[in-house]
């Protein structure tokens, strides 16, 4: 699904958003679902916590970079026009 949006992003800027939020989202909630899991076992392994914590935290940064983006484009817009 994140090959997909970022295939998208390539050809039409409008959809890609929604598939990469949607895909960033999901990648959000398996690192979440799997530190709440080893939370729950008691199990603060590093090598399990590390590559789970990058899923929790990348989609987070990526998210905020395509919002500050598009924020971004609005506001040229909007300079456009007045």
């Amino acid at each position: 699904m994140g090959l997909y949006g970022l295939y998208l992003d390539r050809l039409e800027k409008n959809r890609s958003r929604l598939i990469l939020v949607i895909a960033l989202s999901l990648t959000f909630c398996a690192g979440l679902m799997a530190i709440s899991f080893w939370t729950l076992r008691k199990d603060f392994d590093l090598t399990w916590w590390i590559p789970n914590l990058y899923f929790i935290i990348w989609p987070l940064l990526f998210i905020s970079s395509l919002h500050s983006h598009e924020h971004n484009a609005v506001l040229r817009d909007c300079k456009k026009c007045a």
